[in-house]
């Protein structure tokens, strides 16, 4: 995955996500890990669109770091990105792109 191809902010809940996963001793970085990676950056969108999806940020971020599965035994020394969230990713970079060309 070139993750140069994605913006700032993006790059910056990637490391992260990469840094709580270690912390955590998980294996690999998973979706939900990646999740509470975005919110806790808690910009301006991510805070408005909770809103208006009803949600309380404050507590959408807290529910979500709950959920967190309990940490590991082992730190890994590099953590790996897991499948799913390659796909999530890669996905995502072709909505960018074809949005772009629209």
């Amino acid at each position: 995955m070139d993750y140069s191809r994605f913006t700032e902010k993006t790059r910056r809940s990637v490391t992260r996500a990469f840094a709580l996963a270690k912390e955590r001793r998980y294996q690999e970085i998973s979706p939900l890990v990646m999740m509470v990676s975005l919110t806790e950056e808690g910009t301006d969108m991510v805070d408005y669109l909770l809103q208006y999806l009803g949600a309380d940020p404050v507590y959408f971020r807290h529910l979500l770091s709950e959920s967190l599965p309990l940490p590991g035994t082992e730190a890994p020394s590099g953590v790996p990105v897991s499948r799913e969230l390659e796909t999530v990713f890669g996905k995502a970079l072709s909505l960018a792109v074809s949005s772009r060309s629209a």
